[in-house]
């Protein structure tokens, strides 16, 4: 019983930061485009809201649920690094296309 609620926890975890990610990499590709002061301001933006969020997930999970926190933890954070490495290539190519079009 005890492993299987850590599994889950871990996998809300990692569902959780997914989620996350997904947002900001949208939110990031439909500003691609736009100027380089929005770009900021949605991206640094951006990683506080999702830096709030995550806080406020993790305290609700500690507080609220029968999940394991320190497990909801470890799979938020394992599932945010290596997909912030995803988004950060993917971004990287988004925004070389973008350029590369704007030149011709």
């Amino acid at each position: 019983m005890l492993k299987t609620l850590a599994l889950s926890s871990v996998l809300y975890g990692a569902l959780f930061s997914a989620v996350l990610a997904l947002l900001s990499f949208l939110s990031l590709s439909w500003v691609a485009n736009k100027s380089h002061l929005k770009f900021q301001g949605v991206l640094f933006g951006g990683m506080l809201l999702r830096l709030l969020i995550s806080g406020a997930a993790v305290i609700w999970v500690w507080k609220y649920t029968t999940l394991d926190g320190t497990a909801f933890v470890v799979g938020l954070l394992a599932a945010y690094f290596v997909l912030q490495v995803i988004e950060t290539i993917f971004l990287q190519r988004l925004l070389k296309r973008t350029r590369t079009a704007r030149r011709a």
